[in-house]
């Protein structure tokens, strides 16, 4: 069961998304899903938060971006 205010649907896809790739950033994911970019980086946040997937930096030219790559 996903907490308040996420869905269990596209809980599942992002966990799909997630598994198909070596890591994936808010927009990557989003583009695809088809769900909106701060959408996705709440569920993020969820999978995080449970250890089921991990964040990374990837640095490059200016802000560095942060990977998401499931656990496992």
């Amino acid at each position: 069961m996903s907490p308040k205010g996420l869905n269990n649907e596209s809980l599942e896809l992002v966990r799909e998304a997630l598994a198909s790739g070596e890591g994936f950033s808010a927009t990557t994911c989003a583009d695809a899903t088809g769900m909106a970019r701060p959408i996705v980086r709440r569920y993020f946040e969820y999978l995080v938060e449970t250890r089921e997937i991990r964040v990374r930096p990837k640095y490059g030219g200016g802000r560095p971006e942060r990977l998401y790559q499931a656990v496992h």
